[in-house]
């Protein structure tokens, strides 16, 4: 049913059609698949989506994560407006740009200004952000809107409050779940397609534990009236460093 309702909401929303018929951008990702499919080591295609990291801060420790499980030695801090702009304009052919990486985009404070331009600059380009849900108040809620932001994963992991007490540190469950009820209701009130709001569930031990808890956040989900369900395994990986995970 979420599915479903994904799907209709997306055939509904003009702006995210233009990323499939934009011209130079569509014209880009069909020769960037070719030249996958066939192997090429050296491309004349452009990545058709970039990850761009705005900042590596995060105001929890969950306990799937890399930064918070490692003594990382790497200096900590949010990315200028001027450098994101920098590394933006290196990709006129993009058709998505993730503003991720180990940290928590909302700590980051250009990130409305970067989402502005973006969508000023190249209105096609789906934007994206995963995000904790910690630090979504009311008036991140609405600039987030404003900024016509795309798609808003919120990372909740669990379908109970015991579940997520056991993964995100520092985190708020009852928070998170009001945080995204109040955006589901401002886009309803506003009238707004932006952003399309989904929750992510990361499987791994500490909610493997309940077989019970995938089902309660599904049925959250339903509840909250979210666009869209993202799932996950988790992968542990060391990323060259040498201290231990877990």
């Amino acid at each position: 049913m979420l599915r479903r309702r994904f799907l209709r909401t997306r055939l509904r929303n003009r702006q995210l059609l233009l990323s499939l018929f934009h011209g130079p951008a569509l014209a880009n990702r069909l020769v960037h698949r070719y030249e996958y499919r066939q192997r090429r080591v050296l491309m004349r295609s452009q990545p058709p989506s970039v990850q761009i990291e705005v900042t590596n801060q995060c105001n929890l420790r969950c306990v799937q994560c890399l930064r918070s499980n490692l003594d990382s030695s790497f200096r900590r801090g949010s990315m200028r407006f001027e450098e994101f702009v920098r590394i933006f304009r290196q990709f006129p052919y993009c058709h998505a740009v993730s503003f991720n990486g180990f940290g928590e985009p909302y700590l980051n404070r250009d990130l409305f200004r970067m989402l502005h331009l973006v969508h000023r600059a190249r209105p096609h380009v789906n934007t994206v952000l995963f995000s904790h849900g910690g630090l979504l108040d009311e008036a991140r809620a609405r600039s987030t809107i404003a900024a016509k932001l795309k798609f808003l994963h919120v990372s909740l992991d669990a379908g109970s409050e015991e579940s997520y007490a056991r993964i995100r540190k520092g985190g708020d469950f009852d928070t998170v779940v009001q945080n995204v009820a109040r955006l589901v209701q401002l886009k309803r009130e506003l009238g707004s397609p932006y952003p399309l709001v989904g929750v992510a569930y990361t499987f791994m031990p500490e909610n493997c534990e309940d077989p019970a808890d995938a089902a309660m956040f599904v049925r959250l989900a339903r509840e909250l009236g979210v666009d869209f369900i993202s799932n996950f395994s988790l992968l542990e990986t060391s990323w060259g460093h040498t201290g231990k995970l877990g």
